[in-house]
């Protein structure tokens, strides 16, 4: 995620145009490809403080030229949430809203932690919380142990949040309810995914006392587009 076509850095809003084309079209839609896109650029604006990974989990604001920028490109963060909405997160917020409207429980979480390992700049990346979910406390398998080495306040934290995790995870496969009848660790709450207003409620896995429910509104007029788009552009 974060880059453009054959993997090359995107900094300006051609690229990002250019970046976005190829996955647009379609012949259930009579928008053109160069419109769709001019749609998405709007929803998907060149705004760091709105990109991904947010400001407050990796704090350096890409400056054009930067060491950054020429790694990742200054639009970085723009790109990142564009491809994860599409690929991720807009799929996952649609089964919820259906699942909710036809009566089914169903739960959504965000895991927001940097595992040990992780540049701060790739943010909480897709498949991290997996060693947390089944208590991979010593690493097997990864090159640097995401539970840490050398920081007990992290390794501390982290480790308590994977027996939350874990134990979610099986509550959940042995009664469909991932709270259990006694309760998650550290008083815990994961609710359904109640989508009154067409907004429901999903957990975020935090380290220390910041796994909370939130609301699952980010960027929600963009992540409505794609599910609005997705069989008439993208055949989902």
């Amino acid at each position: 995620m974060g880059r453009g076509p054959g993997g090359r850095p995107v900094n300006t809003d051609e690229e990002f145009k250019n970046a976005l084309l190829p996955g647009l079209g379609g012949e259930n839609t009579d928008e053109s490809p160069e419109e769709l896109a001019a749609e998405l650029m709007k929803l998907y604006p060149n705004d760091q403080s709105v990109g991904i990974p947010s400001l407050e989990t990796w704090p350096h604001v890409i400056q054009p030229g930067d060491s950054f920028a020429q790694q990742l490109g200054a639009q970085f963060r723009r790109v990142s949430s564009v491809f994860g909405d599409h690929f991720m997160h807009y799929a996952r917020r649609r089964a919820n809203l259906v699942w909710t409207d036809k009566n089914l429980p169903s739960y959504a979480y965000r895991f927001n932690v940097i595992p040990n390992g992780i540049p701060e700049f790739l943010g909480s990346l897709h498949f991290q919380e997996v060693a947390f979910v089944f208590l991979n406390l010593n690493g097997d398998g990864y090159a640097v142990n995401p539970f840490g080495q050398g920081n007990e306040t992290y390794t501390t934290q982290a480790r308590e949040l994977s027996k939350a995790m874990g134990s979610a995870w099986v509550n959940f496969i042995t009664g469909l309810d991932p709270n259990g009848a006694e309760g998650l660790p550290n008083g815990i709450i994961w609710p359904a995914y109640s989508a009154s207003g067409k907004i429901g409620q999903d957990l975020v896995w935090d380290l220390g006392e910041k796994s909370v429910a939130e609301s699952d509104d980010w960027r929600q007029e963009a992540m409505a587009w794609f599910i609005d788009h997705a069989l008439s552009v993208f055949g989902d």
